[in-house]
C-alpha cells in the first residue's frame, strides 16, 4: 500500500517538479546560446555573464532545495490537515504510511532536483570535467585529518536537510493540530520554539562535550562534527515518530 501511497504522491507532484527541472536546464542553455550567438563586440559581457551563471550553480540548488521544502510543506497541510484529508485518513492504511509516502516521495524529488542542478552546471562548462576536478578537491580535502571530518559531516547534513527540515514541519503541524483554532499560525510558532529548543538543547551538549576533552581542538573539531550531525538525526527521527502518533491519536482536521 506504501507503493502506491507514493504512486499517488508522484502523480500529483510531477507537474510543478517537471516545470522546475526544465526551468533550470532551459536557463543553462539560454546562457550558452546568448555566449556562442553573440556578437564580437558583446562577447566580453555575455562571457560575463556566462560566468556569473557557472557560479550560479550553488545558488540553483540552494534555491531549488528551498523552493521543494515549501512546495512539500503546501503539499503536506493541503492533503493531510485540510479538506483531503478527510478522504486521505479514511483510507486502509496506518498513519505512518501516509507520512513515509510523503517524506520518501519529497527526498526523491530533491534528489531529482540534484540531479538538474549537475546538468545546469554541466551544461554551463561544456563538459564534465568539473565533476572529476571535484571529486580530486574532496581527495585532496580527504588527506586533512581536521578537515576531512567537517567535509564528511557537512556533506551528509545536506543530503539529510530535507529529511530534518520535514521531519521538523511534520511535528510543528502535529502540534499545532492539537490546537482548536489557529491550527497553523500555532504550527508556526511551535516550528519556531521547536528549532529554539534544539538549538539550547545542541549548545549545552557540545558545550558539555567540549568542557570534557578540555578544548583538544585535534579531538574537537572531528568528533564534533559528527556528533552535531547525529543529534540531528536522532531528533529528526523522535519528531517524526511524535507527529506519527500525535495524527494518529489526537487527529482534529480544520
Amino acid at each position: 500500500m506504501l507503493r502506491k501511497l507514493i504512486k499517488y504522491e508522484f502523480l500529483a507532484d510531477y507537474k510543478k517538479y517537471g516545470v522546475m527541472g526544465i526551468a533550470i536546464i532551459a536557463m543553462a542553455i539560454l546562457a550558452v546560446i546568448s555566449e556562442k550567438i553573440a556578437p564580437t563586440d558583446v562577447k566580453v559581457y555575455t562571457s560575463f555573464f556566462l560566468v556569473v551563471f557557472s557560479m550560479s550553480s550553488v545558488f540553483i540548488i540552494f534555491a531549488a532545495s528551498i523552493l521543494l521544502i515549501v512546495l512539500s510543506t503546501i503539499r503536506f497541510y493541503k492533503s493531510f490537515l485540510k479538506d483531503e484529508g478527510y478522504l486521505m485518513h479514511t483510507l486502509p492504511v496506518h498513519t505512518w504510511q501516509l507520512i513515509a509516502s510523503k517524506l520518501i516521495t519529497a527526498y526523491i524529488w530533491f534528489l531529482f532536483l540534484l540531479i538538474i542542478s549537475a546538468v545546469y552546471v554541466t551544461i554551463i562548462h561544456g563538459n564534465i570535467t568539473w565533476l572529476t576536478d571535484f571529486y580530486k578537491d574532496l581527495i585532496d580535502a580527504g588527506e586533512n585529518d581536521n578537515l576531512s571530518p567537517l567535509l564528511i559531516s557537512s556533506y551528509i547534513s545536506f543530503l539529510l536537510a530535507p529529511f530534518s527540515y520535514l521531519a521538523h514541519i511534520y511535528f510543528s503541524f502535529a502540534l499545532g493540530n492539537l490546537f482548536s483554532k489557529n491550527k497553523l499560525a500555532m504550527s508556526v510558532v511551535m516550528f519556531l520554539v521547536i528549532n529554539f529548543a534544539e538549538r539550547i538543547i545542541t549548545t549545552i551538549l557540545l558545550t558539555a562535550y567540549l568542557v570534557s576533552i578540555k578544548y583538544d581542538y585535534d579531538i574537537t573539531l572531528p568528533t564534533s562534527s559528527y556528533i552535531n550531525t547525529l543529534l540531528s538525526i536522532v531528533l529528526s527521527v523522535i519528531y517524526l515518530i511524535a507527529a506519527e502518533r500525535i495524527f494518529a491519536k489526537k487527529l482534529n482536521l480544520e
